[in-house]
């Protein structure tokens, strides 16, 4: 984001991390991985899952009701065919590493991993293996998955880029849970909490943000504090990650949910404008043609150029008006789900 720094992320971030909420990224990173190790578990595409953060070891959080810790999530897996990168990724060292360690599979193998990838009956076998990661350098992790997560109570919501990897037994109890289960939406589950000495390999295996809060504290760039113009929708503010962990709403995760809404209309409303004002000169253009002159061979020439440009005009027109109706449903459902989730975040002031 222009005027930002990495390293002014950083700052800023550790500060309130330590001073506002009182607790550290890698507590915070803790938990994150322990959620997403009971999402990967029990969740194929989408579906809802319970957390409770008083039963992980150290924990410093308190949830928002001591009587009911456990927090209720629907999450909702998101596959890409192709990788995502680590910002820190090193084309270079990764080559070197796929030729030391002989991972570039033959075509055939190649061509086996994408139609079980295309089934869905072994994404996490996928996700292990783009995981990407080795002892020597465990900055070159690239990945292929995105998990938003929603607080089912509070509305709170992140977008995380990334996943965590699964081990063989997590592998072989999604296989046959996909055995057993024929639909890819599954029902409220409570998945037996991580065990404490699981929860350092947990941080290990996460790729993406995941694994940035671990390692430096980094939750992505666009801070709505300093730069309110600038808009990013895999920013993971530490606030609003302690929110969806705890239950716990401040005035401040109200001010920023709000604040991220309303970034998220402009640039609706900037595409908007932009297909309105198309829409506009492409009318104009229309209903005033502009003349030709010249000999009556060019003239012929001429008019049936006009009408393949008049014939396209039309077409645009048509489908800007499509899309402009669509863009305004979108926006007035959009500002009707950003006012009940604020309206939700304040009954818990």
């Amino acid at each position: 984001m222009p005027g930002e720094t990495f390293h002014s992320v950083l700052a800023h971030d550790w500060q309130l991390v330590h001073h506002t909420l009182a607790t550290t990224h890698t507590e915070l990173a803790r938990h994150l991985a322990a959620l997403l190790t009971i999402a990967t578990q029990t969740i194929q595409t989408e579906g809802e899952i319970t957390y409770d953060i008083t039963q992980i070891e150290g924990n410093t959080l308190k949830p928002r009701s001591t009587q009911l810790p456990e927090q209720r999530y629907y999450v909702r897996r998101i596959f890409y065919v192709s990788d995502q990168l680590s910002l820190f990724h090193n084309f270079q060292r990764s080559s070197q590493q796929q030729q030391q360690h002989n991972t570039t599979p033959t075509w055939t193998e190649w061509f086996k991993q994408q139609l079980l990838w295309w089934s869905g009956s072994s994404a996490t076998v996928s996700e292990s293996e783009s995981d990407g990661d080795t002892d020597d350098d465990e900055n070159n992790n690239r990945w292929r998955v995105e998990w938003e997560i929603v607080h089912q109570d509070t509305g709170i919501r992140i977008l995380l880029s990334g996943t965590i990897s699964n081990n063989n037994n997590n592998n072989n109890n999604n296989n046959n849970n996909n055995n057993n289960n024929d639909n890819t939406t599954q029902h409220t589950t409570t998945a037996q909490q991580p065990h404490p000495q699981s929860q350092q390999q947990q941080q290990q295996r996460m790729t993406g943000i995941g694994r940035y809060i671990a390692k430096y504290g980094f939750y992505e760039g666009g801070l709505l504090d300093l730069y309110p113009s600038n808009y990013n929708p895999y920013r993971i503010d530490p606030r609003i990650l302690h929110s969806l962990l705890t239950g716990r709403v401040t005035e401040s995760v109200v001010d920023l949910t709000q604040r991220s809404h309303a970034h998220h209309i402009s640039i609706l409303q900037s595409q908007l404008d932009a297909d309105t004002r198309r829409h506009a000169e492409l009318s104009s253009q229309l209903t005033n043609p502009t003349a030709t002159t010249g000999n009556h061979d060019n003239n012929n020439n001429d008019n049936d150029n006009n009408n393949n440009d008049n014939n396209n005009i039309h077409l645009e027109v048509e489908w800007l008006q499509q899309q402009i109706a669509m863009q305004r449903a979108q926006m007035e459902e959009r500002c009707q789900q950003d006012r009940r989730v604020i309206e939700q975040l304040q009954s818990f002031l």
